[in-house]
């Protein structure tokens, strides 16, 4: 990892596509704005969950509404949505990370997935493992965690559900992570909020890794019912300190600079991945049968 990287989470607002498809465009050209904003003066940019298109339907699904986001998800191979984005980090020079539909290449399966842009890098994915709820009439999970080595560090991502497994932040610490990226639209209702208080933290704290939490603002229409989403986005360091969080639930930019200096103190402190014994976890991996 660079000596300081600075950091820039955008609680990003994205208007839902699937509701209206001209919003798709809208959403993308905001995030071009905000690279050319913030890219020439940090390292690295986040941006929430399916923040191309908006998320989807809150509490209601027709089949329709799967081939409504299938049209609007995008092959990274030949996307000119990713292209145009990809551009402007180019220029910028920055790393950026960002939630968007993708297509599979069977015809109207969907991963929720991630870019991972770089200049002078080809784009980089990762597919969201864990699917909640109402996303399993969308989405299909990915396969696995992955730690992309870039120039500012090695990062690796997990996409909202994923987080509440400890597992996954913990396999990304195995692999070798230095800065973990969560990217999420978390609605503000039950304990969604609070964990993301806490467990953000603990994730840094146990895996000693710097983690950088952005979660989507504004409101998630549907069928049934409008959801607010929470926002609450914030940049831990490997100590746990929070460094840098949202003061509101509207859209708005956090920053911070997360040190090399503070992965080497957490190690000193708890040597966590040494100190491991993988022969009493076990029950973990055996079937519950």
């Amino acid at each position: 990892m660079k000596k300081e990287v600075r950091v820039a989470a955008v609680q990003f607002a994205a208007e839902q596509a699937i509701l209206n498809e001209s919003k798709k465009g809208a959403n993308v050209k905001r995030v071009v704005q905000y690279i050319r904003q913030l890219g020439p003066s940090h390292d690295l940019l986040v941006f929430p969950e399916l923040s191309t298109t908006g998320y989807i339907p809150s509490r209601g699904y027709l089949p329709q509404s799967k081939i409504q986001f299938w049209k609007l998800a995008e092959d990274p191979e030949s996307s000119p949505t990713l292209q145009e984005i990809k551009d402007e980090v180019d220029k910028a020079g920055c790393v950026c990370i960002l939630g968007f539909p993708e297509k599979t290449r069977i015809k109207y399966e969907i991963f929720n997935s991630a870019a991972l842009m770089e200049p002078g890098q080809p784009t980089r994915i990762y597919r969201k493992i864990h699917i909640p709820v109402e996303e399993t009439h969308y989405f299909t999970p990915g396969s696995r965690t992955q730690v992309f080595s870039t120039h500012v560090g090695k990062i690796g991502i997990a996409i909202c559900y994923d987080y509440v497994f400890p597992e996954i932040v913990r396999v990304l610490g195995v692999q070798g992570a230095e800065i973990v990226v969560i990217i999420l639209c978390f609605p503000n209702i039950g304990n969604l909020k609070v964990m993301g208080e806490y467990v953000t933290v603990a994730r840094a704290l146990e895996n000693q890794v710097h983690l950088v939490f952005c979660n989507s603002a504004g409101k998630i229409g549907g069928a049934r019912k409008e959801l607010t989403l929470c926002g609450d986005s914030k940049i831990v360091n490997s100590l746990g300190e929070i460094v840098a969080r949202a003061p509101t639930a509207q859209e708005c930019i956090i920053s911070a600079t997360l040190t090399e200096e503070q992965l080497e103190q957490g190690a000193s402190i708890l040597p966590v991945f040494k100190d491991r014994q993988i022969h009493a976890y076990r029950p973990l991996i055996e079937p519950l049968d």
